[in-house]
C-alpha cells in the first residue's frame, strides 16, 4: 500500500479508505484490477473522503458499484459516485441508486467532459450537479401507443429488442463486429462521450457523435445525453448512424 500511495498527501484518508476496501479484496491488486497503482491509491483516498463526509453505508455502497464496475476508477472518482448515491438517497422514497433495480437503477457513470449530471427531487429543486460525468440508469423501454413509436431511455431502451426489430444495442454490436451487445456496447459508449463530436440543443439533449472502429470496422455511432431540466445528464439512446 505504501509504495501504491506513492506521494499523495491525505494518508489519513488512504487509510480509511484502504479499511473500507480491502476486507472486500484478497489484496491491492486484485482491487480495479487492470488500473494504475497511483490511480487506485488515489481512489482509496476518494472512498475514505467518502466514509468520512457521508459515513460508512455510503462508502460501502460506493464500493459496490466499484465492484460491480458501475465506475472505472481511473475515470471517474469514488467521490462522484458518493456524491450521486447521498443525493439520490435524499429524494423521498428513492433507494440507494446501486442496488435499484427500477428505472432509476443506476447501471453506469461513465466520464463525459461535455455533458453534467444534475439530481434533483420532485419539485425540481437541485440537490446536487456534478461536472463531467453521464449517468446510464436501467431505465424504461415501451411502445407509446399515442405517438406510435418506442420510447424510453437509459440501458433497457438501448437493450431491448422492438418487437421483430432487433434491439440497438444488437445494432451497434453488428456495425462494429463487437463480441457481444452489453459490456462491448457500454465500452463503445463510454469512447463516444468521453472523445466525441458534441452538437448542444440547449434545454433539449447533447447530441454526441464519433466514428467508432473495432475488430477490423469503422461506424458513426450517436449518444444521446438528456439536456432536459428534468433529468440533464442521464444518458437516453445509442445507435449508428
Amino acid at each position: 500500500l505504501h509504495a501504491a500511495v506513492g506521494n499523495i498527501d491525505d494518508y489519513e484518508d488512504v487509510a480509511v479508505g484502504t479499511e473500507k476496501v480491502l476486507g472486500d479484496f484478497e489484496n491491492l491488486e486484485s482491487f480495479a484490477p487492470g488500473v494504475a497503482k497511483q490511480a487506485k491509491a488515489e481512489a482509496l483516498r476518494d472512498i475514505g473522503t467518502v466514509a468520512r463526509d457521508y459515513g460508512d453505508d455510503v462508502a460501502k455502497s460506493t464500493m459496490n458499484g466499484i465492484t460491480r464496475e458501475v465506475i472505472q476508477v481511473d475515470k471517474v472518482s469514488p467521490k462522484d459516485l458518493g456524491d450521486y448515491i447521498t443525493a439520490v438517497e435524499k429524494i423521498p422514497g428513492a433507494v440507494d441508486p446501486i442496488e435499484d433495480t427500477g428505472k432509476q437503477g443506476l447501471v453506469k457513470m461513465m466520464n463525459s467532459p461535455s455533458t453534467r449530471t444534475l439530481v434533483k427531487d420532485d419539485s425540481g429543486k437541485i440537490i446536487k450537479e456534478i461536472d463531467n460525468v453521464a449517468v446510464l440508469k436501467n431505465g424504461e423501454h415501451y411502445f407509446d401507443q399515442v405517438k406510435q413509436k418506442w420510447s424510453g431511455f437509459g440501458w433497457l431502451h438501448i437493450y431491448l429488442p422492438r418487437n421483430q426489430v432487433q434491439s440497438h444495442a444488437n445494432d451497434i454490436m453488428d456495425a462494429l463486429n463487437l463480441v457481444d451487445n452489453d459490456a462491448a456496447v457500454k465500452d463503445v459508449i463510454s469512447e463516444i462521450l468521453e472523445t466525441g463530436e458534441v452538437n448542444h440543443i440547449p434545454g433539449n439533449a447533447y447530441e454526441i457523435t464519433k466514428t467508432v472502429t473495432r475488430n477490423g470496422q469503422s461506424h458513426d455511432i450517436l449518444v444521446v445525453i438528456s439536456d432536459d431540466p428534468k433529468n440533464i445528464g442521464s444518458l437516453q439512446d445509442a445507435y449508428p448512424i
